[in-house]
């Protein structure tokens, strides 16, 4: 998540030093507003996340402790849907014994 976050505060951060060097703004001044905004998008989304995470901590419904079981996959149904009855033209099917006694 704090990816995204990173991310997002970098595409505000140069959208904002490109608006205001297009409007004629100097180059240092636009990079200083840049770079304030953009830590600034950082640190409120940071603050969100963190206000977010100890409000689901704190509730009663809280999840204690959570185990995931997986059942074992229907291997049969994933074979069946790949293995074709007759062989492709121009093949020849063998058993073991027949190509070893060769």
């Amino acid at each position: 998540m704090r990816a995204i976050f990173t991310q997002l505060s970098f595409l505000v951060a140069v959208l904002t030093t490109v608006n205001l060097n297009s409007d004629g703004t100097t180059l240092v001044v636009a990079l200083g507003w840049g770079v304030i905004l953009g830590c600034m998008i950082y640190l409120i989304l940071l603050v969100g996340d963190y206000s977010i995470y100890r409000l689901l901590d704190s509730s009663p419904f809280a999840l204690l402790s959570a185990r995931f079981e997986e059942e074992r996959p229907e291997v049969d149904l994933i074979q069946d849907l790949f293995a074709t009855e007759e062989p492709l033209s121009g093949a020849t099917a063998h058993s073991d014994s027949e190509s070893l006694a060769a």
